[in-house]
């Protein structure tokens, strides 16, 4: 009896070629898969963690890194091939509910409950300036907190399941990946068969490499948030900077806020940010604390 699909996943740990032979023997013309747009005038906002010491004042520093720079597996991202990580945002950029799902994502000193002090980060709202087209891995039921339009997502999922020209490999292989990439992970070796999964969707397979991106739950909120990677190519023609601001994440253990210490101002034609401190900011306040970076 052939193994199914989850059975040869599990067994795969660091072999790529085991890993698109698998890829490759699915019927793609029935990928069960679940098509959501963004379209143009909203945001989305992404946070960097600052390094040690440093301001971040460049345009070009809030967006994806450098080929160079990204040498490990991201959850959505292979080695030497970076993705423009982000969330879905409404309203206020001041509101702390967006920040704290990207920190949640970002900063491995948000999640360690034992850690105090203070961490710096750089959060930068970019505006949708031409419709993306992204696909929704379905939704794991595994979120213990999703917000509604996760609920709507799964609901959508379970219709689309019941359809009967669905292919049964392929159903479940996109389970056996939305649970993937569902997963809490701390060792980025582990993100070996989503990365590469994501990649085959976005750059190989021809059904769906002309999507801009994936859109995925926060796995860090349980669900309550949207998370949104895209293809740097896509960034640069379809997204637009808008703003930027530096956040204290201060932090005693359990207990945590998000500070908005200022916001730009203004950009010059070299992409410098000019930033301007907030009126109600006190630098006072964090005269005696640790900051972490």
């Amino acid at each position: 009896m052939c193994k199914k699909i989850n059975e040869k996943l599990d067994g795969i740990e660091n072999n790529l070629e085991e890993l698109y032979s698998i890829f490759n023997s699915i019927n793609w013309s029935v990928l069960p898969l679940i098509l959501f747009s963004l379209e143009k005038g909203a945001f989305v906002i992404r946070q960097r963690i600052n390094p040690e010491g440093k301001e971040l004042s460049l345009v070009s520093e809030m967006s994806y890194p450098p080929h160079t720079c990204c040498k490990e597996y991201g959850r959505a991202n292979i080695p030497f091939h970076p993705m423009f990580y982000c969330c879905s945002f409404n309203g206020n950029f001041d509101s702390t509910l967006p920040r704290i799902v990207s920190l949640l994502e970002t900063s491995s000193f948000v999640k360690n409950k034992d850690t105090v002090g203070v961490e710096r980060s750089t959060c930068s709202k970019w505006k949708v300036i031409e419709k993306l087209e992204l696909l929704a891995l379905p939704f794991s039921e595994k979120y213990s907190n999703p917000n509604l339009y996760i609920k709507q997502i799964q609901e959508e999922w379970n219709d689309v399941k019941q359809q009967k020209n669905i292919d049964s490999q392929a159903l479940e292989l996109v389970e056996y990946m939305s649970d993937e990439i569902a997963k809490e992970i701390t060792e980025n070796e582990k993100y070996f068969k989503i990365a590469n999964f994501v990649y085959f969707l976005l750059y190989m397979n021809n059904m769906t490499c002309k999507y801009d991106g994936v859109v995925y739950p926060s796995v860090a909120a349980e669900g309550d948030g949207l998370n949104i990677v895209l293809k740097p190519e896509c960034v640069d023609k379809k997204l637009k900077f808008d703003c930027a601001s530096l956040c204290y994440l201060n932090k005693n253990r359990e207990e945590a806020n998000v500070i908005v210490v200022n916001h730009s101002t203004s950009k010059k034609e070299d992409g410098v940010l000019l930033f301007e401190k907030r009126s109600d900011f006190n630098e006072e306040d964090f005269k005696n604390v640790h900051f972490v970076n």
